[in-house]
């Protein structure tokens, strides 16, 4: 078993994908803008596509986003749309959502919309949205009485839809995540919050990787693991 006590952690902070170590973003921050308006009533729907090349963190966002609706008993439903026939059994899965016993031949985007607008206003979220799928959301928003529509996409091709385009990392960004899983997993907290790297290492490294959250976190997991095995107590050089 590999042994962190050597850099003052008692597990590996980069092994696992950990919403708790999510900064807020921009995006973050708009998104939440947008459903706290319908929610007042200052609009009644919305719908928005988040683009962003692979890596920069779309999946994280709509999880985020999912995560605050539990949270505040919002209404949700997120999946990933590379097999959105997923959502009816997710929606059947909620008896209390909606009784689909005289629906078995709706359409999936009508059992969507009854569910959505029987628990208003709501969130759809949707990961990986692909054309043609990207229809389904026209379908879908028409009917929509309340709530708000988010799909991820590599290439959005829906013109109709206001984009919101995930950067890379800034430096500052990738600092403040590493700072944040390190403090998760610190069982010494008299230490450097960036311990065993440094922030010109963090940097450098973000850089590399494009500005992408997960490589810069596999990158990461990789880096530790090599410096325990080798017994590297400060790490400054890409490994």
């Amino acid at each position: 078993m590999t042994d962190y006590r050597l850099f003052g952690l008692w597990k590996n902070p980069f092994e696992h994908h950990l919403l708790d170590a999510h900064i807020e973003r921009s995006v973050d921050i708009e998104l939440a803008a947008i459903f706290e308006e319908i929610r007042r009533g200052g609009r009644k729907k919305a719908v928005i596509s988040l683009g962003g090349s692979e890596g920069y963190g779309k999946t994280e966002t709509l999880q985020i986003l999912e995560a605050k609706a539990n949270k505040e008993g919002i209404f949700s439903i997120f999946s990933d749309a590379r097999d959105i026939s997923i959502i009816r059994d997710k929606i059947v899965k909620r008896p209390k959502i909606l009784k689909l016993k005289s629906k078995k031949d709706a359409s999936l985007e009508k059992v969507i919309v009854s569910a959505m607008n029987k628990h208003k206003p709501s969130l759809l979220l949707l990961d990986n949205l692909q054309m043609p799928e990207q229809n389904i959301v026209n379908s879908i928003f028409d009917e929509l009485e309340s709530g708000m529509v988010v799909f991820s996409c590599s290439k959005c091709e829906a013109r109709d839809f206001p984009l919101l385009e995930l950067p890379p990392l800034t430096d500052e960004e990738a600092v403040l995540i590493v700072e944040k899983r390190l403090a998760l997993f610190r069982y010494s907290q008299n230490m450097n919050s960036l311990y065993p790297f440094t922030r010109g290492f963090i940097c450098k490294l973000n850089q590399d990787v494009g500005g992408k959250p997960g490589s810069l976190i596999t990158r990461l997991d990789s880096i530790l693991k090599d410096a325990i095995e080798k017994k590297v107590l400060r790490i400054q050089e890409l490994m």
